[in-house]
């Protein structure tokens, strides 16, 4: 791959990071505030630390349906719901 290809793949992952951020924050049903992704190639990874499972599981499906991602990776960490005392 010449450095031409990769300048107009990083602008493509770039642009798909960019699109995948505004679907998490557009989402009536998601908290995106502690939600970070990276794109590699088409293939979105969605970072975030002491998050709310079912959030990220809404999130990766909300992800997954967009048209310009290849693929989803979950990279998230998440917190332990506790049972009511």
């Amino acid at each position: 791959m010449n450095s031409f290809d990769r300048s107009a793949n990083l602008r493509r992952d770039e642009n798909i990071a960019d699109d995948v951020m505004e679907a998490l924050w557009q989402d009536a049903f998601l908290d995106a505030h502690g939600m970070e992704v990276t794109v590699q190639d088409g293939v979105v990874i969605l970072k975030g630390q002491d998050l709310d499972r079912l959030q990220v599981e809404h999130a990766i499906e909300l992800i997954e349906d967009l048209p310009i991602v290849d693929d989803v990776v979950d990279g998230t960490t998440s917190r332990k719901l506790r049972a009511a005392a």
